[in-house]
């Protein structure tokens, strides 16, 4: 996915050649926070599968939660400043985190047992 982005983003890269250092640590920080989510989905997916249907939104909520916490961590690094500037952007991260969590669960992990 952050491969596809970049795609789209490369014509304004090379215009504008002191912007690659900053797209590159995004697709850094992307990639990293991509390996989060994965790493979260393969250490809890083998206890959630125990819960039958619950488990695989339980899953979802995780995965996008686990990646979400590893964008916010790192966007100080890369982007140079906080994501999470007031609460109420933990608050709407949160409620993302859900959302596409439960819709992961509902499309993707259901099918997979």
């Amino acid at each position: 996915m952050v491969s596809l982005r970049i795609l789209f983003a490369l014509p304004v890269l090379f215009s504008e050649p002191r912007r690659l250092g900053g797209a590159m640590l995004a697709v850094l920080a992307a990639a990293t926070a991509g390996a989060v989510g994965g790493l979260a989905y393969s250490l809890t997916r083998p206890f959630l599968t125990r819960l039958a249907t619950a488990g695989d939104y339980l899953t979802g909520v995780v995965c996008v939660g686990a990646y979400l916490g590893a964008l916010c961590a790192l966007a100080p690094i890369a982007f140079g400043e906080s994501i999470t500037k007031q609460r109420s952007d933990l608050v709407i991260l949160g409620v993302i985190s859900l959302v596409f969590g439960l819709l992961m669960g509902h499309r993707w992990f259901r099918d997979q047992d």
